[in-house]
């Protein structure tokens, strides 16, 4: 299972203030796959098993194949999570297995962010990327967030300053 802490170290006197995962919907055809594999056999669980140690090798491949496919698909669900915190928006995207890629933007640095339907964009200044997250339950949510952090972070500094 993803753990926050593989992937962010808080810094002092920071927060997580949201966590979001991806819409199941996003491995739907991975968890069908892996469904199917396993389904399958079982309707030829007696054909194969009458066809002898091949059989047997072909009931257990599938099944192998299919729990293999459908465990990916959930550790890839479960690794794709959207953080923010009270600094920074970190996107952690895992593309495989072992194949991770952390994008992080701190919240002074957000000029835009757009949260329409299941996407959120947020834009940062200058040579800052910009995080891009489709599929997202609460994108609406997460923008209304970072706005609040982003104006909470401004009007603190105005503050400060005067």
């Amino acid at each position: 299972m993803f753990s926050v802490r593989d992937v962010v170290q808080l810094q002092p006197g920071e927060m997580i203030e949201m966590i979001e995962r991806r819409s199941l919907s996003s491995v739907s055809r991975q968890l069908l796959l892996g469904a199917a594999l396993i389904a399958i056999p079982f309707f030829f669980l007696f054909s194969l098993l009458r066809a002898g140690s091949a059989g047997a090798i072909v009931l257990c491949l599938l099944l192998a194949a299919g729990i293999a496919a459908a465990l990916r698909a959930f550790i890839i669900w479960d690794s794709q999570v959207l953080i923010v915190t009270s600094r920074r928006i970190i996107s952690v995207e895992q593309k495989g297995v072992w194949e991770r890629k952390v994008h992080e933007l701190s919240v002074p640095d957000v000029q835009e962010v757009k949260g329409e339907r299941r996407t959120l964009r947020i834009e940062g200044s200058g040579s800052t990327a910009t995080i891009m997250v489709s599929k997202l339950p609460g994108a609406k949510a997460i923008a209304a967030k970072v706005s609040e952090l982003k104006a909470g972070q401004n009007a603190g500094f105005r503050l400060k300053t005067l």
